[in-house]
């Protein structure tokens, strides 16, 4: 494998020295009025040269407003087609995307909006009433732009200064007058650290073209892309759509998956390719198997995490290539594999193939230095290092571990912009994570002889569900705003699927009344669904360290089963 950046054949640049400003007005030139995105909801379908029409408008409607180039742009939209558009026009004019999870509600919303201070925060209209709720959070409130859906909403209060997204649209289409480069800030996309509120994750543009290097290495002009995941995370947006624009893909846009209408939706736009998280591909491979259920193309499928079913699943689905790899904001994409896991008769078919053949995907794959196997080495199996990154396994001393022993995963980068440039406002905590010149991603691996690495878990007490990161430490400090309860302590449990499920155990006040309706009705104004419990315990006996820390593993053992 080689560390040359790699330029695709129409290209005129190093795909690593791309923006998303340059890769719009590059595809719009090369591709024109060849479709793009289709938003599956009306039937309607984006030309290249539309999408890039569009983002011209946006960028300069919000530069009309203000917003200078590094300024941040805020989002909070559930519709996959204004939602892309909008980060579309914000990186075109040479503004930060930072994306806000709609799902969230109170404090856990207040908290990131005051965090990022957006110059403009775009939002539709049925969160209207989130943003009411918390108007007394801010010193100064941000400038809204309003976005109407056919959803049930309320009027958004007088004191917040609006305008409407049509006003967006109806800007000038000329090239907005900033050229942003490589090593710009291009987002800031919050994921969820071990203690404490949401971490800021900013990175560089450079970033993106790594991230979503191993997709758009196997991806052709005769990929769709079909995706569901919202873009207020990374696989959404940069793993999914950008590796789609950086090729001259398609992209089949649906708002919700659907698991018993997926393989209708597939064979509809003729996806070729999907990512498949968490739950989603536990409810995939739980629908009733039909007769037909190989006849799909797609052809390349990541999965996260890797279930033990991939192989049953990729043969009853045709799916020839199943990615298995370790990616988040922080160190992009530093380890991959690839597994060849439908081959002959249980192979995609080959009437309806579209995209590279399994042996130019190979081939494709082994030029990057992606491994190609046909069975995972053992489970748990989360690829091999990617060339232009370096990854140890360290332990507490951030010595590195001989094979087959566990510790904490370490990457550095060998070429500049390919991780991110530092957690937003947290300079603490990210020189904390760099120690020692290396980033400690937070997870407990092993490798093996041959450079194999293998998830064990993670450090620490993160919680997963949903395809989402929970902090613990966020949910106990706004549950603690509820009088009745004294001590709490939030944990993961296994789920009866691949993911976590909450388990609260509190210690209610002395002299209270504290029961599971009582502790919703409050926690249901103030956490997205997501963080509510599945669990609830009330007991008088938590157990402490010596420096009142709670001594949860101690708690979730006698509780829960160790």
């Amino acid at each position: 494998c080689s560390m040359d950046p790699v330029q695709l054949a129409f290209d005129d640049r190093a795909v690593h020295d791309h923006t998303t400003a340059s890769l719009l007005r590059s595809r719009a030139e090369l591709f024109g009025d060849d479709p793009f995105l289709h938003y599956v909801h009306d039937g309607s379908t984006r030309s290249f040269s539309d999408v890039k029409a569009t983002a011209n408008t946006i960028a300069n409607a919000l530069a009309q407003l203000g917003v200078e180039r590094g300024e941040k742009v805020s989002t909070m939209i559930d519709n996959q087609l204004h939602a892309t558009l909008s980060m579309f026009g914000i990186q075109k004019g040479g503004m930060v995307y930072a994306p806000i999870n709609y799902e969230f509600e109170g404090e856990t919303l207040s908290y990131q909006i005051s965090d990022i201070d957006p110059g403009v925060l775009l939002i539709e209209d049925q969160f209207n009433g989130k943003l009411n709720d918390i108007k007394g959070a801010f010193d100064e409130l941000p400038r809204v732009v309003i976005i109407e859906t056919d959803e049930e909403t309320e009027p958004l209060d007088e004191a917040f200064e609006t305008s409407g997204f049509q006003s967006l649209l109806d800007a000038p289409e000329a090239e907005p007058g900033v050229s942003p480069s490589w090593h710009d800030d291009a987002a800031i996309i919050y994921t969820s650290g071990t203690t404490g509120h949401p971490k800021g994750v900013l990175v560089p543009y450079r970033w993106i073209a790594y991230y979503s290097a191993v997709r758009w290495q196997v991806m052709s002009r005769d990929d769709v892309v079909h995706t569901s995941l919202t873009l207020y995370h990374g696989a959404g947006p940069f793993w999914d759509i950008a590796a789609a624009l950086i090729t001259g893909a398609e992209v089949a846009l649906w708002d919700q998956y659907s698991p018993s209408r997926f393989l209708d939706r597939v064979n509809e736009y003729e996806a070729t390719t999907v990512t498949l998280i968490s739950v989603m591909h536990t409810w995939l491979h739980d629908q009733p198997e039909r007769a037909d259920d190989h006849r799909n193309p797609l052809n390349k499928v990541q999965m996260s995490p890797l279930p033990e079913y991939h192989e049953e699943m990729a043969e009853r689905f045709s799916f020839d290539f199943i990615t298995s790899k370790f990616g988040q904001q922080e160190s992009g994409n530093p380890l991959t594999g690839f597994i060849n896991a439908a081959r002959g008769a249980h192979a995609t078919p080959e009437d309806i193939r579209r995209g590279f053949s399994p042996a130019e995907i190979t081939t494709r794959a082994e030029e990057m230095g992606i491994p190609v196997v046909e069975e995972v080495p053992e489970e748990r199996w989360i690829g091999s290092e990617m060339p232009w990154m370096e990854v140890q396994v360290v332990d507490e001393h951030d010595e590195a571990l001989p094979p087959g022993e566990i510790g904490e995963m370490a990457v550095r980068p060998k070429l500049p912009g390919v991780t991110f440039k530092h957690y937003y406002n947290r300079p603490e905590k990210t020189v904390e994570e760099f120690r020692n010149l290396w980033f400690h991603v937070g997870d407990a691996v092993y490798r093996d002889e041959e450079g194999n690495f293998f998830f064990v878990d993670r450090i620490g007490h993160i919680i997963r569900k949903r395809g989402e990161n929970i902090s613990p430490e966020q949910i106990e400090h706004i549950a603690k705003g509820y009088d009745p309860i004294d001590e709490i302590a939030v944990f993961p449990i296994p789920g009866e699927d691949v993911e976590d499920e909450i388990a609260y155990v509190i210690r209610p006040r002395d002299g209270t009344d504290l029961d599971e309706d009582a502790l919703f009705e409050f926690l249901d104004g103030e956490l997205a669904d997501i963080m509510l419990p599945d669990r609830v315990v009330f007991t008088d006996d938590i157990p402490m360290t010596d420096t009142n820390k709670i001594q949860k593993n101690e708690l979730r053992d006698r509780l829960f089963g160790a």
